[in-house]
């Protein structure tokens, strides 16, 4: 064992180092989890998982996940779950329609390629994207009943959500964003200088574009949180104005999250006002935690750095569930208290000229104070940190005190090489 409680193992191919008190564990294709993953959710002891190949579940037993199987009665690319506590069940929308799912089962309910879905329950009403519109369904005595079609939105729906104030925000692939409200629904009332407007099976809907600063129409995404809902675009996260009937820079995240030229999504908040969101750029990619209350940076998870994370699920069991392409991870709340031991650097190696001084053997005090030839004055020192749970990250500060009067900015650099020193005494730190 290590300092930072890693087991190392010695093999017959090499070493592994095991980080047993982990609060990340990844299920991928080895646990059943085939294709290109899309979203996770877990509901009832069920852990459910989308994907170009279809559904995959897992049984949560004795809250351990052990693997996944797949949903035999749906073959073909899914995508969002709708997860309904009132009805008991979860929904997950795929090219073949929308499928109820209880258990390992599925029935199909709506035989329209769909992408996402949003249930009221205040109204026992399901709203439906399509990959050309969108579509509502109604909940009587057990069943499904579909409802309406909204033949004014021929637009592929990305994704469905509702405020507080019971407007249903829409996000599209191409077109921007949507708002629909009952027509008998006096609460809000949009400026309609700016939005095209239309009323369609007692809905007022309103069209939102470049006239409302929404500078970006592809992929916009909303999402509901206690502090407002939010629209994620392509390089910025915004709010809507409903006085100015403009949508603006958000400033509502913390100082260290940029809001530039990046994706900030899935944006997902627990029950404690903690939001997690996921930022993606272009071989980069970072996942935070902020509190709504003081809008500061709460956690960083570092150890997720660079996987493109397409959702997030908040279990109410003190764990977090995160899909990425490849697999999924599982985030342990109780878990993330990383152990905070002094860890010092090591120097490796040092050389003079075609000398060596020190080959990283401790014992060789003589090497702590040492004298060197004028002939041999290119010095070089290599040194490293060993710390392993996160290697990459490992950042280092050095100056030579006699030849330097400050620290060198932080580098990931771990050779340092001084040229010509003149004679003299030095102390590397």
């Amino acid at each position: 064992m290590d300092n930072q409680d890693g087991l190392w193992l010695a093999l017959d191919k090499g070493i592994s180092r095991i980080e047993i008190n982990s609060p990340i564990t990844f299920f991928g294709e080895q646990d059943g989890l085939p294709g290109r993953l899309e979203e996770v959710c877990e509901y009832n002891n069920y852990i459910y998982v989308s994907s170009s190949k279809g559904v995959s579940y897992c049984k949560i037993e004795d809250k351990n996940v052990k693997r996944f199987f797949p949903i035999s009665s749906i073959n073909s690319p899914a995508w969002s779950f709708e997860v309904i506590k009132e009805l008991n069940i979860v929904l997950v929308s795929t090219q073949q329609g929308v499928y109820e799912l209880k258990g390992n089962t599925a029935k199909l309910i709506c035989p329209y390629h769909s992408y996402c879905s949003k249930f009221l329950a205040n109204k026992n009403k399901l709203f439906v994207g399509l990959k050309d519109g969108l579509t509502s369904y109604e909940y009587r005595s057990g069943n499904w009943q579909n409802e309406k079609y909204f033949d004014s939105i021929p637009f592929e729906i990305r994704k469905i959500e509702v405020d507080n104030q019971g407007i249903i925000w829409i996000g599209t692939a191409f077109n921007g964003i949507l708002s629909i409200k009952e027509k008998d629904n006096n609460s809000v009332t949009f400026l309609n200088k700016n939005q095209l407007s239309v009323l369609n099976n007692g809905y007022e809907i309103y069209f939102f574009n470049e006239q409302n600063n929404l500078t970006n129409l592809s992929f916009t995404k909303p999402y509901n949180t206690s502090k407002g809902i939010f629209f994620s675009t392509l390089g910025e996260l915004l709010e809507y104005d409903f006085i100015k009937d403009k949508f603006f820079k958000s400033n509502k995240l913390p100082k260290e999250i940029v809001n530039g030229d990046v994706q900030l999504f899935p944006i997902v908040e627990n029950n404690n006002g903690i939001i997690w969101l996921s930022i993606n750029k272009l071989l980069e990619s970072k996942i935070y935690q902020f509190d709504t209350k003081n809008p500061t940076l709460s956690n960083y998870v570092s150890r997720l750095e660079n996987q493109s994370i397409f959702s997030i699920y908040v279990s109410n069991k003190n764990y977090t569930l995160l899909s990425s392409a490849d697999g999924i991870f599982c985030f342990d709340e109780t878990l993330n208290q990383p152990k905070l031991t002094p860890i010092n650097t090591l120097i490796r190696f040092v050389s003079a000229g075609n000398d060596t001084v020190f080959e990283g053997f401790p014992g060789n005090n003589y090497f702590y104070n040492t004298n060197i030839l004028h002939k041999n004055n290119d010095v070089t020192f290599v040194f490293a940190l060993p710390s392993f749970d996160n290697s990459q990250k490992n950042q280092y500060s050095y100056y030579l005190q006699g030849l330097e009067e400050t620290w060198k900015p932080f580098t990931h650099e771990t050779k340092i090489q001084y040229l010509k020193l003149r004679e003299g005494s030095y102390t590397f730190h």
